[in-house]
Protein backbone atom coordinates (compact mmCIF):
# COMPACT_ATOMS: atom_id res chain seq x y z
CA UNK A 1 0.00 0.00 0.00
CA UNK A 2 1.14 3.69 -0.97
CA UNK A 3 -0.16 6.46 0.41
CA UNK A 4 0.85 9.93 2.33
CA UNK A 5 2.05 9.60 6.08
CA UNK A 6 -0.35 10.19 8.46
CA UNK A 7 0.38 13.06 11.04
CA UNK A 8 0.37 12.74 14.94
CA UNK A 9 -0.58 16.45 16.30
CA UNK A 10 0.69 17.30 19.63
CA UNK A 11 -2.24 20.11 21.02
CA UNK A 12 -1.02 22.38 23.36
CA UNK A 13 -3.46 24.64 25.68
CA UNK A 14 -2.53 27.25 28.08
CA UNK A 15 -4.06 28.88 30.97
CA UNK A 16 -4.21 32.75 30.73
CA UNK A 17 -2.09 34.68 33.36
CA UNK A 18 1.15 34.43 35.06
CA UNK A 19 2.61 31.24 36.35
CA UNK A 20 3.90 31.35 39.65
CA UNK A 21 6.13 28.23 39.39
CA UNK A 22 7.22 28.89 35.67
CA UNK A 23 9.03 25.85 33.65
CA UNK A 24 12.71 26.31 33.33
CA UNK A 25 15.69 24.13 33.06
CA UNK A 26 17.53 22.61 29.70
CA UNK A 27 16.27 25.69 27.94
CA UNK A 28 16.02 28.03 30.39
CA UNK A 29 19.21 29.61 29.15
CA UNK A 30 21.97 29.15 26.00
CA UNK A 31 24.26 26.58 26.35
CA UNK A 32 25.93 26.25 22.88
CA UNK A 33 27.25 22.96 22.38
CA UNK A 34 28.64 22.39 25.86
CA UNK A 35 25.98 19.96 27.33
CA UNK A 36 28.85 17.31 28.48
CA UNK A 37 29.73 20.07 30.72
CA UNK A 38 26.87 22.04 31.41
CA UNK A 39 23.56 19.77 31.67
CA UNK A 40 22.38 22.30 29.06
CA UNK A 41 20.86 21.54 26.13
CA UNK A 42 22.68 23.57 23.14
CA UNK A 43 20.69 26.16 20.99
CA UNK A 44 20.42 23.44 18.02
CA UNK A 45 18.04 21.01 19.99
CA UNK A 46 15.76 24.27 21.41
CA UNK A 47 15.27 25.00 17.31
CA UNK A 48 14.53 21.57 16.55
CA UNK A 49 11.95 21.78 19.46
CA UNK A 50 10.35 24.88 18.47
CA UNK A 51 9.88 23.79 14.77
CA UNK A 52 6.43 23.59 13.42
CA UNK A 53 7.10 20.39 12.36
CA UNK A 54 9.04 17.12 13.53
CA UNK A 55 10.89 15.27 11.09
CA UNK A 56 13.15 13.32 13.83
CA UNK A 57 10.84 11.71 15.60
CA UNK A 58 11.48 7.73 15.14
CA UNK A 59 8.29 6.41 14.48
CA UNK A 60 9.48 2.62 16.15
CA UNK A 61 10.61 4.02 19.35
CA UNK A 62 7.28 2.83 21.28
CA UNK A 63 6.71 0.42 24.23
CA UNK A 64 5.90 -3.08 23.49
CA UNK A 65 2.08 -2.71 22.95
CA UNK A 66 1.79 -6.68 21.87
CA UNK A 67 2.10 -7.95 25.67
CA UNK A 68 -0.67 -5.89 26.50
CA UNK A 69 -3.27 -7.36 24.46
CA UNK A 70 -5.71 -9.66 24.91
CA UNK A 71 -7.14 -12.59 22.54
CA UNK A 72 -10.21 -10.73 22.77
CA UNK A 73 -9.35 -7.53 21.67
CA UNK A 74 -11.49 -6.11 18.97
CA UNK A 75 -9.74 -3.26 17.98
CA UNK A 76 -5.52 -2.48 18.37
CA UNK A 77 -3.79 -0.05 20.61
CA UNK A 78 -1.55 2.23 18.90
CA UNK A 79 1.61 3.26 21.63
CA UNK A 80 2.76 7.02 21.11
CA UNK A 81 6.54 7.26 20.15
CA UNK A 82 8.41 7.79 23.51
CA UNK A 83 10.66 10.80 21.06
CA UNK A 84 7.14 12.55 21.19
CA UNK A 85 6.62 11.95 24.75
CA UNK A 86 10.21 12.98 25.55
CA UNK A 87 9.65 16.01 23.80
CA UNK A 88 6.56 17.37 25.41
CA UNK A 89 7.72 16.96 28.60
CA UNK A 90 11.12 18.61 28.30
CA UNK A 91 9.24 21.48 26.57
CA UNK A 92 6.44 21.81 29.40
CA UNK A 93 7.34 20.21 32.93
CA UNK A 94 9.84 20.55 35.27
CA UNK A 95 11.96 17.70 37.37
CA UNK A 96 9.22 16.77 40.39
CA UNK A 97 6.59 17.43 38.95
CA UNK A 98 3.29 15.60 38.48
CA UNK A 99 2.56 13.76 34.65
CA UNK A 100 -1.30 12.86 34.66
CA UNK A 101 -2.22 10.19 32.30
CA UNK A 102 -5.89 9.89 32.26
CA UNK A 103 -5.96 7.24 29.24
CA UNK A 104 -2.35 5.59 30.32
CA UNK A 105 -2.30 2.55 28.12
CA UNK A 106 0.44 0.61 28.82
CA UNK A 107 2.37 3.35 30.37
CA UNK A 108 4.37 5.21 27.79
CA UNK A 109 4.00 8.72 29.22
CA UNK A 110 4.81 7.58 32.99
CA UNK A 111 7.89 5.50 30.97
CA UNK A 112 9.19 8.89 29.75
CA UNK A 113 8.27 10.86 32.97
CA UNK A 114 10.40 8.61 35.56
CA UNK A 115 12.84 9.16 33.16
CA UNK A 116 13.22 12.57 33.03
CA UNK A 117 12.64 12.25 36.88
CA UNK A 118 8.76 13.33 37.25
CA UNK A 119 6.18 11.46 39.12
CA UNK A 120 3.41 9.59 37.34
CA UNK A 121 0.39 9.43 37.89
CA UNK A 122 -2.10 7.37 35.06
CA UNK A 123 -5.41 5.84 34.98
CA UNK A 124 -6.42 2.75 32.81
CA UNK A 125 -9.77 0.76 33.12
CA UNK A 126 -8.26 -2.09 31.21
CA UNK A 127 -6.64 -4.49 33.10
CA UNK A 128 -4.05 -6.24 30.37
CA UNK A 129 -2.85 -2.33 29.56
CA UNK A 130 -3.00 -2.01 33.44
CA UNK A 131 -0.47 -4.70 34.15
CA UNK A 132 1.59 -3.83 31.52
CA UNK A 133 2.08 -0.33 32.15
CA UNK A 134 2.97 -1.62 36.03
CA UNK A 135 5.78 -3.69 34.35
CA UNK A 136 7.11 -0.81 32.06
CA UNK A 137 7.25 1.50 34.81
CA UNK A 138 8.50 -1.05 37.55
CA UNK A 139 11.50 -1.91 34.75
CA UNK A 140 11.98 2.06 34.73
CA UNK A 141 12.31 2.20 38.80
CA UNK A 142 14.73 -0.67 38.62
CA UNK A 143 16.88 0.92 35.59
CA UNK A 144 17.53 3.88 37.55
CA UNK A 145 18.48 2.33 41.10
CA UNK A 146 21.07 -0.05 38.95
CA UNK A 147 22.46 3.39 37.28
CA UNK A 148 22.91 5.27 40.67
CA UNK A 149 25.10 2.29 41.91
CA UNK A 150 27.41 3.18 40.11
Amino acid sequence: MSRQGIPDYVCTFRKPGKNPDPIAGEFDHFAGEAFERTGNLSIDIWQRYASPVWMDIDQSNTLNARAARHESDTRHICPLQLDVIHRCLQLWSKEGDVVLSPFAGIGSEGHEALKLNRKFLGIELKESYFDEAAKNLRRVEQDQSRARLF
